[in-house]
């Protein structure tokens, strides 16, 4: 019998006698494919087959800062005997296991959609092999782009590099030396530097989201698995244009009205999942304390150890952002019942301390397989089924104004002779704009000020976009011909006419 034919054969006996719902993450995963095929991609070769021995003998273990010693509980240590057991336990356990990850390596989408319940059971219940995360990341983020950035993302983090406002600066300089405090990966001032850029470009690029301290704990991990701030800032646009309602609880204009409906819809899925824990709850606390810190931190902050974020993302990749976080919220919940249901009226405080720091981990810890596997894959998934917009499926992948295919189209499209300086539209791609806003209900982890891209700096716009020549090769001939269009479209709506001369120094 063949591997494949073996895979088979397993993943209909686990269909059989786990009957779980696979529902859920099939949808995730036509959703992923769908916004995939809107963005365009210039890259047409094909991928090489990704070698799995390669991957997990030249893994560094001694770099591994995020992911704990199941034994002793501390990072990874190779001189200790616990940890070099731990290694030992948590390399792929069978020949089926390996078939599987060389399998999907090389095929994600088919071996998704043709092995759903062992996908869910690898993903979810096991855990990615930590040795493969941030190549199964990689995957999952590139689908349909033979592990290529697609072109649309690279130009944009390319060019808008530049004019960011300082306010937005400063307030990220500042995150970032609070984030993850005990990482030496992030003590480097070259990790720093770049994960500081991905955050500065990406307030550039989403002028109406901007940035808020929330993002770091999701770019902070991404980054921290890729190594690379380009794959890391293409993964924050692929997670923010593909679930409307996620980038949406970051923007200052939706941010109250979107988390309000997450909060009605929470609730009413936690008194079907418990309606004794739900009333309880109801009568003397108020949980937006502690839900809306946990979503604006993807459910990241104030964790007892970085494995669990490492299993928080693997599930909400597979799950979906929101589906994920409202199940993993409602899991903390009910294991946390007993000590919950023993709390009463006047004793709230206790519950917001319990259920804002990292004890709320406790008892999920005991079996953190059993966690985010049983328990969070056992709910009914009508639940989540009945709601088109978890799902996002057959539903436009529209978030902001600018995307990664609205700017690359804008890019091609640009007509130099048809725009003039006199031209006086509004349609800058550089938003002047500043606002900022005090959050009441999320001042734990939503930073004070909100701010979205806008120049404020006296930095000479020519000074960052010097056009070079001559042109080295066709490439950069392209690429240089797309920057004086676009140089042209930003002329049409500034009435600085200094900057104006400097433009026009520039592409003359």
């Amino acid at each position: 019998m063949s591997d494949y034919e073996s895979l088979l054969e397993f993943e209909d006996s686990l269909q059989t006698s786990t009957q779980k719902d696979t529902s859920i993450t099939l949808g995730n995963l036509e959703a992923k494919i769908e916004y995939n095929l809107v963005v365009p991609s210039d890259h047409s070769t094909t991928s090489p087959e990704i070698a799995l021995e390669a991957i997990f003998n030249g893994y560094d273990y001694s770099m591994d800062e995020f992911t704990s010693c199941n034994i002793c509980g501390k990072p990874i240590n190779t001189n200790s005997d616990c940890c070099l057991k731990f290694i030992e336990q948590s390399k792929l356990s069978s020949s089926l296991e390996s078939s599987y990850w060389r399998l999907f390596l090389n095929s994600p989408t088919r071996t998704i959609n043709t092995l759903p319940h062992y996908s869910q059971l690898l993903f979810l219940e096991q855990g990615i092999p930590f040795q493969l995360r941030p190549t199964v990341w990689k995957k999952l983020f590139l689908i349909h782009y033979n592990n290529e950035i697609p072109e649309a993302c690279l130009l944009v983090y390319k060019n808008f590099q530049h004019s960011y406002n300082s306010e937005t600066s400063d307030q990220i300089s500042k995150d970032l030396n609070r984030t993850f405090p005990t990482v030496s990966f992030f003590l480097d001032e070259r990790n720093i530097k770049q994960l500081e850029t991905v955050l500065n470009v990406y307030a550039n690029y989403d002028v109406e989201l901007g940035y808020c301290q929330g993002l770091l704990f999701l770019v902070g991990t991404l980054f921290y698995q890729f190594k690379d701030p380009q794959l890391t800032f293409h993964s924050l646009i692929t997670i923010m244009e593909s679930e409307v309602e996620l980038h949406d609880i970051f923007t200052q204009e939706l941010m109250s009205s979107t988390l309000n409906k997450w909060y009605s819809e929470f609730t009413g899925m936690l008194s079907k999942l418990d309606n004794e824990l739900y009333v309880h709850m109801s009568s003397f606390v108020d949980m937006k304390v502690f839900l809306y810190q946990w979503w604006l931190s993807f459910m990241s902050s104030h964790t007892p150890d970085f494995s669990i974020i490492n299993r928080i993302l693997d599930f909400c990749l597979i799950q979906g952002w929101k589906i994920g976080m409202f199940k993993i919220s409602a899991g903390l919940l009910l294991v946390n019942k007993p000590i919950l249901m023993s709390l009463t009226d006047g004793e709230e405080e206790v519950v917001y301390q319990h259920l804002l720091y990292e004890c709320k981990w406790g008892l999920a810890l005991k079996d953190i397989n059993h966690f985010f596997g049983e328990l969070l894959m056992n709910f009914d998934p009508s639940f989540f089924n009945k709601n088109e917009d978890m799902l996002h499926i057959n539903k436009p992948m529209k978030t902001h104004k600018r995307t990664q295919s609205s700017m690359i189209d804008k890019f091609r499209s640009l007509n130099i002779s048809s725009y003039s300086l006199g031209n006086t539209s509004n349609n800058s791609i550089f938003s002047k704009k500043i606002y900022t806003t005090v959050n009441n209900d999320t001042d734990s982890v939503y930073s004070e000020v909100t701010i979205d891209s806008s120049s404020s700096g006296n930095s000479k716009f020519a000074d960052y976009l010097k056009i070079p020549s001559p042109f080295a090769n066709s490439e950069i001939s392209r690429q240089n011909k797309t920057m004086k269009d676009l140089l042209i479209k930003c002329m049409a709506n500034l009435d600085d006419e200094e900057l104006i001369k400097e433009i026009i120094q520039v592409i003359a």
